[in-house]
């Protein structure tokens, strides 16, 4: 990436130990944020606030976070904002793909829980985050989101559920925050080569059905996955190039034109130097 557009900027991530978020640290630490990843597994989220430290010289911090509870979000953003001074841009990765299986058949509770991560961890996010922002007068809420919010997919009843209500949820957030100079986007990122593509192909045929099942397993065998980094380049364009009047979009990576305005804004490919 030329130059650091994001210098003197600060970067939380929530579902930073791996995938689009672990990416999405590295892209906006080498565009020369501050970064603070948060998840809930301590190693991973240390190990990628360490990565980018060394790699990028930037302050970082790893916190231990769940975004299904609200107290978890908060004391996050509140360390996050004692720590760094201030808060610019908030990234949303977090997410589960369990229970997969027939409606009637999934435990209530891990139904429950898929949503408590999906959607409630949304609302916990952009709840605790949009006061200092509107302190500030400025900030932007970037949700990674899912093309299942408007396509059924058997087996999905809560993943297709919680991404529906996440991109409605953007859209009013938006319509809230807006007003007081706080951005809310969603993305679609496509199919991902992530851990959750790997728990996908491992699901039995009962549960998914058998032509889902084959069909993820060609998108890995025939090397149609996305690496993570391609929709970081999305996410990096937000952060970098929209503005309120964006705020509210889903912005879909599989649309040529949302594909075309990432590539003029941001010609060189993110990670460059930090593969």
């Amino acid at each position: 990436m030329n130059g650091r557009p994001l210098s003197g900027r600060v970067a939380l991530v929530f579902g930073a130990g791996r995938g689009i978020g672990r990416a999405s640290a590295m892209a906006f630490a080498e565009a020369g944020a501050a970064v603070v990843t948060a998840a809930r597994t301590a190693s991973e989220i240390k190990e990628v606030s360490q990565r980018a430290h060394s790699l990028c010289g930037v302050k970082t911090l790893a916190l231990v976070c769940d975004v299904s509870e609200a107290e978890s979000v908060l004391e996050t953003v509140e360390r996050t904002l004692r720590d760094f001074g201030k808060l610019d841009v908030v990234i949303n990765c977090a997410g589960t793909i369990h229970p997969v299986g027939p409606c009637w058949q999934v435990d209530p509770e891990e139904w429950h829980a898929n949503l408590k991560v999906n959607l409630l961890g949304a609302f916990h996010i952009t709840r605790a985050v949009i006061p200092p922002l509107k302190d500030q007068g400025q900030g932007k809420i970037i949700h990674v989101s899912s093309g299942a919010a408007q396509y059924p997919v058997f087996g999905w009843t809560a993943y297709c559920a919680a991404k529906a209500g996440l991109d409605h949820f953007v859209r009013v957030a938006a319509e809230e925050a807006s007003p007081l100079g706080v951005s809310v986007y969603g993305i679609w990122p496509g199919i991902v080569d992530t851990r959750m593509q790997e728990e996908i192909r491992k699901v039995s045929p009962e549960l998914f059905g058998k032509e889902n099942i084959q069909r993820f397993r060609l998108y890995h065998d025939r090397g149609l996955l996305r690496p993570p980094e391609d929709p970081v380049r999305l996410i990096l364009y937000l952060a970098i190039h929209a503005d309120l009047s964006m705020s509210g979009h889903i912005f879909n990576l599989d649309d040529p034109e949302v594909e075309r305005m990432v590539d003029r804004a941001l010609p060189v490919p993110v990670l460059q130097g930090n593969p």
